[in-house]
């Protein structure tokens, strides 16, 4: 992940199978990420979808570099999930910093 424009700041990338319909919040802004049971699963249990690093901060240029470990499961073959972060200031009343454009990875047998 990179978003210079916020370094040390706090992130969550999370993943779903869709993009549609995308998550809006209150404020407007809109996460490109379907809110379906395999984003929450990504989100509250990431250890459990295979991700490491999928929250924590990024360093002094912006960067985190997160890990997913593909299932080996080959009824997923050809399946496309999305992944997208947002950089999050605790502190701020503005929370959501940014948010990172939906990224598809489609699994190959």
């Amino acid at each position: 992940m990179s978003d210079p424009a916020f370094p040390n700041q706090f992130y969550i990338l999370a993943f779903s199978s869709s993009t549609t319909p995308p998550i809006t919040l209150s404020t407007g802004e809109v996460i490109p990420l379907a809110a379906n049971g395999i984003f929450y699963g990504s989100l509250f249990f990431p250890s459990i979808f295979g991700l490491t690093n999928s929250q924590g901060f990024l360093n002094s240029n912006g960067q985190a570099q997160a890990t997913w470990t593909v299932p080996n499961f080959p009824t997923l073959a050809y399946f496309t999930v999305y992944f997208a972060f947002v950089t999050i200031n605790p502190e701020s009343t503005q929370q959501i910093l940014s948010i990172s454009d939906a990224v598809p990875v489609t699994m190959l047998p």
